[in-house]
């Protein structure tokens, strides 16, 4: 190992409150992320599964729930265990990703501005740090991770009495990234078994062996959770949970490193990209893109140039195989199980890719002239685009919120209504909806039509009110758009992702 490596992850004395300065700046950007915006339907079932009223009631929702939730067992415990504490608010149970944003942090491999700053400014972090959902939890994690295999990478070089503690307390550290990312979802623990593959690649299966062999309680536990998560999983399996339908292309890879590279906050919003694909980036966003593209790849170019130097190029290789062969695997397997992978399903990919951009930025920043003012320039570059994800109004989220309060005013008004969204969102702000796949309207009750068989819209009288929201995934057939074309409706007001349909 070469030097560089050794200044990485051996803290200067004098760099500590400097340090804690750059930690609060980074905690402070986190809370600047969190908004109001009302849950989307994916929040609204974390909210829905937080607010059951006691531990009896939070598993049998989660064990009789279709869908993914059910897989995600640590972080929905984590959720319900925050709401009893603090409440279930939009932005209250967006705060439960500010301890995960800290532990995170703290794990990094040195209190450098470059890697604090990295992170402070990511976009992809930004956008997640404002989701109910578990994947800050994963970045969290894979951060852990990161740090220590980079820390116990430095230890087995080095030769000092202190040598085997370091290695000691960074296997630990290993050892709970792995448990909370396993337990955060059961694409998470695939995630784990790529950290565990790097791991054994780096740095050899007999410096695994022996460091698991002295700290045999450690990875004893860690193995029987571990186990049980496993076998958690298959259950939920063979329960028949799992990810909505979908389809993977070459568009979803595309999109994928579009977000975790930050490219998100200045192209279109995500409804945009839903609706028009390659067409929704038209000129008005081709400038900052093309402009953003050019000082990320020289920023990567340029750091990437020490950091070839300062690593073996087998370290290199333990590092890619796993990660690109689990990128590769979920790309596949959304291929020919037929779900959409989004950039979401790759928060730990983005930890990886923040750790490696936080080294160029820090290696630039070390540096005189242009590379300095490169660095700085990437990080403005990234602050811009976080901050649009964050205030500009093409990025707001499905609002949930404002077209359950129209429908519950139409509703009340006498008028029949059909909710042609996501039930359990529906559900969550107050909409008196029925129940799912019921083949009419319970009396009183709006009626809940997504992805309705063919017959159940013509045996049913012709409603006054439709609202329709994102006809991929609620009109996958597309017989309600048709319903509505036949019976002449017209567009009457329109939300966030939501149209509301009437007749003339």
């Amino acid at each position: 190992m070469t030097a560089p490596i050794a200044n990485l992850v051996t803290p200067k004395p004098a760099g500590k409150i400097c340090g804690g300065l750059l930690l609060a700046v980074a905690m402070l950007a986190g809370m600047t992320a969190l908004t109001t915006q009302s849950f989307w339907m994916d929040e609204a079932s974390t909210a829905t599964i937080a607010k059951q009223p006691t531990l009896a009631a939070w598993w049998h929702y989660m064990s009789t729930k279709d869908g993914s939730d059910t897989q995600m067992p640590l972080y929905m415990i984590y959720a319900w265990c925050w709401a009893k504490l603090f409440g279930c608010s939009e932005l209250i149970l967006r705060a439960s990703n500010l301890p995960w944003l800290l532990l995170g942090l703290l794990a990094w491999p040195r209190r450098e501005a470059g890697f604090i700053l990295t992170l402070a400014v990511s976009p992809f972090l930004w956008y997640y740090m404002d989701e109910a959902r578990p994947y800050v939890m994963q970045i969290s994690a894979s951060l852990m991770l990161g740090g220590a295999l980079a820390r116990l990478f430095a230890a087995q070089a080095t030769v000092s009495p202190g040598a085997k503690t370091i290695e000691r307390i960074w296997f630990a550290v290993f050892c709970g990234g792995l448990v909370i990312l396993s337990g955060s979802s059961l694409l998470g623990m695939l995630w784990s078994a790529a950290a565990v593959a790097a791991l054994v690649l780096v740095l050899g299966v007999r410096w695994v062996a022996r460091r698991t062999r002295e700290s045999w309680l450690t990875g004893g536990l860690t193995a029987l959770v571990l186990g049980g998560l496993a076998v958690y999983y298959v259950w939920t399996l063979r329960h028949g949970n799992a990810a909505s339908p979908g389809t993977t292309g070459v568009g979803n890879v595309f999109f994928i490193i579009y977000e975790l590279c930050g490219f998100a906050g200045l192209g279109p919003g995500r409804a945009e990209i839903h609706g028009g694909r390659l067409a929704a980036f038209h000129g008005v966003y081709l400038l900052p893109l093309a402009l953003y593209a050019l000082v990320l790849a020289a920023v990567l170019f340029t750091g990437l140039r020490a950091a070839v130097r300062a690593v073996p190029l087998s370290t290199w290789v333990g590092l890619i195989l796993p990660l690109g062969g689990m990128a590769g695997f979920l790309v596949f397997a959304g291929l020919i199980r037929h779900f959409s992978v989004l950039g979401r399903h790759f928060a730990p990919m983005g930890a990886a890719f923040l750790l490696l951009l936080g080294w160029c930025v820090q290696t630039l920043l070390a540096q005189e002239g242009w590379r300095r003012r490169l660095a700085v320039g990437l990080l403005l570059v990234n602050l811009a685009s976080a901050g649009s994800l964050r205030w500009c109004e093409r990025h707001e989220k499905d609002d949930y919120r404002a077209a359950a309060r129209f429908i519950i005013a139409a509703h009340a008004r006498g008028e029949r209504i059909w909710w042609c969204a996501d039930g359990t969102a529906g559900n969550y702000y107050g909409v008196p909806l029925s129940p799912p796949l019921s083949d009419r309207a319970a009396p009183g009750k709006v009626w809940l039509i997504a992805n309705p068989l063919p017959e159940w819209l013509t045996n049913n009288p012709v409603p006054t009110l439709v609202l329709l929201s994102k006809p991929e995934l609620h009109d996958r057939s597309g017989k309600v758009q048709d319903y509505l074309k036949q019976h002449e409706f017209q567009c009457q007001k329109t939300f966030s992702v939501f149209t509301v349909w009437t007749r003339p």
